[in-house]
């Protein structure tokens, strides 16, 4: 699935709480800007290569969570983590 539709299936899953997307520096991912006490999520591009459904699970788990106003989300041993 390609980056777009990624994002275009995250924006489904999660509604409104997101309000803008963007790139990460030299497309290594994409960068979503939210409602709520998590404003900013950079995700790697290969968090966004496990899919939107599996994605959009652990934001909304982390957004439940927030520790902090800006994470990062990567993958470790093809899981989805906290940078």
């Amino acid at each position: 699935m390609s980056y777009g539709q990624v994002v275009s299936e995250l924006s489904k899953s999660l509604g409104s709480e997101i309000i803008g997307y963007d790139n990460l520096p030299e497309h290594g991912g994409c960068i979503l800007y939210m409602k709520g006490p998590v404003k900013r999520f950079d995700i790697t591009i290969e968090a966004l290569e496990l899919g939107p459904t599996e994605l959009a699970q652990f934001i909304r788990d982390a957004m439940a969570d927030a520790s902090a106003p800006n994470l990062r989300v990567g993958v470790v041993d093809g899981s989805l983590v906290m940078l």
